[in-house]
């Protein structure tokens, strides 16, 4: 059991593909290694450094060690491959977070681009065809493309168009958003390791 400290904090994506691609974070080891039957090994002050995600469901960020890098006291490098996992304050596996989404926000802005797409509609209507008396004593429809009625269909219509474009580019940005899950720098972290690993400490 290896005992530290996140040294920075991570926005833990809780996308599909965070999985595949782990946001790193460091972790600084504050005390000896716990071994069985009470030993210990001086790894204090290595680092470690994680990958992981964020679950929706529990709201934890699940973090696995990947690298633990130590310098010995006559400048040796340690530098070597780990497999653990990290349990946070609470005991439990993972990490407890803040979860933060902005999906709702850019759906609410979807939804008033929408609402006026559709308002902007009312005013498209051009009024009924005016009439006047011809020479010849009978009734011409005529309909003038510049009257003040069909200026303002016509800039409805634009604004009503622009406004149907902005609430797809918002739906599209909903999509390629998700929801992360924010765990401060400083937070206790303790690494349960899966698989041995050999340090040449001395």
């Amino acid at each position: 059991i290896l005992t530290g400290v996140l040294l920075n904090g991570l926005d833990a994506p809780t996308g599909q593909g965070a999985r595949q691609q782990p946001t790193p974070a460091l972790v600084r080891i504050k005390h000896d290694a716990l071994l069985p039957n009470r030993f210990r090994a001086d790894v204090k002050e290595c680092f470690v450094i994680v990958g992981g995600f964020g679950d929706l469901g529990s709201e934890r960020a699940y973090l696995r060690a990947e690298t633990l890098t130590c310098v010995r006291i006559d400048g040796g490098v340690i530098e070597v491959p780990l497999d653990a996992y990290a349990v946070g304050e609470d005991g439990k596996v993972g990490i407890r977070g803040r979860l933060v989404s902005k999906q709702g926000a850019l759906l609410a802005k979807a939804l008033q681009a929408g609402f006026l797409t559709a308002f902007s509609k009312v005013f498209t209507q051009v009024p009924a065809t005016p009439f006047s008396n011809a020479a010849t004593g009978g009734q011409v429809q005529f309909q003038s493309m510049f009257t003040p009625q069909a200026a303002e269909a016509g800039f409805a219509g634009g604004v009503g168009g622009a406004m149907d474009k902005l609430a797809d580019y918002y739906m599209k940005m909903a999509e390629n958003t998700f929801p992360v899950l924010e765990v401060d720098a400083g937070r206790g972290i303790e690494l349960i390791i899966n698989k041995g690993t050999s340090l040449k400490l001395k």
